[in-house]
């Protein structure tokens, strides 16, 4: 049951990327990339007009060794959570929609959660108020006590450390920061217009003798990051491996 319902959703996904084309708009430069260890929301841009992901949406995670992991945000199913899970209790009480986060790990649901997280969880931290949920138990706690607060999602994205780096600099993505508002957003089908249409908020360069790039606000004040929390409670080796 579960590799029909696989090969429905991404007949679904190829479907919206395609559809989403003809709203095209002009891509604005891009600076190098540089420090890209915060969470943070990537646009596509026209460098991607000819890829499955020209309309893409996505979250980016850290990993804390130089990879990145994360989801698609605007790739949104008609199968609730319950339909994955029909033979289990808590998952039946769940109507909320499955998302597509991406071509890796397909076969497995992940979960993004907005609020307070606690240790005894099993969640990621993200930011003080977004978790993530890989585990397979963290997965089922979030369905049985939190799915109120969760978006799930089937598959994700999966960067080895450099690859965003590389593409940053190809210009395909333009950064906006990981705004809950974003993240949990109900009108997904005109997402990235509405984020493609925005100036961009966040811009990375390096300064002369600095010894490490760093994200940058259009009003010129440099974007603190700490990514200890990515470094302490990084996310499982099977994410980076595939």
């Amino acid at each position: 049951m579960m590799s029909k319902l696989l090969a429905t959703l991404f007949a679904v996904f190829c479907a919206l990327t395609v559809a989403g084309a003809a709203a095209r708009t002009p891509s604005s430069p891009q600076p190098p990339a540089g420090d890209l260890d915060q969470p943070m929301v990537l646009v596509a841009t026209d460098a991607l007009r000819d890829s499955t992901y020209r309309t893409a949406v996505v979250l980016a995670i850290p990993d804390g060794s130089g990879g990145h992991f994360g989801f698609l945000l605007n790739v949104r199913t008609q199968v609730p959570v319950a339909e994955l899970f029909p033979d289990d209790t808590a998952s039946r009480r769940v109507g909320a929609p499955v998302y597509l986060g991406g071509p890796q790990k397909t076969s497995s649901v992940f979960a993004l959660v907005r609020g307070e997280h606690g240790a005894g969880e099993g969640l990621i931290e993200v930011t003080p108020r977004l978790a993530v949920a890989i585990a397979g138990e963290a997965v089922d706690h979030v369905i049985a006590d939190r799915a109120q607060d969760a978006r799930f999602f089937l598959g994700l994205m999966v960067w080895r450390p450099g690859e965003l780096a590389q593409q940053m600099r190809a210009q395909a993505w333009s950064v906006r920061p990981a705004d809950l508002d974003v993240i949990f957003g109900e009108d997904v089908e005109h997402l990235w217009q509405t984020l493609a249409e925005k100036p961009q908020d966040l811009f990375i360069r390096l300064e002369p003798g600095a010894d490490r790039p760093a994200l940058w606000r259009n009003d010129a004040s440099q974007v603190r990051t700490d990514s200890h929390a990515f470094r302490e409670k990084r996310a499982p080796r099977l994410l980076r491996s595939s």
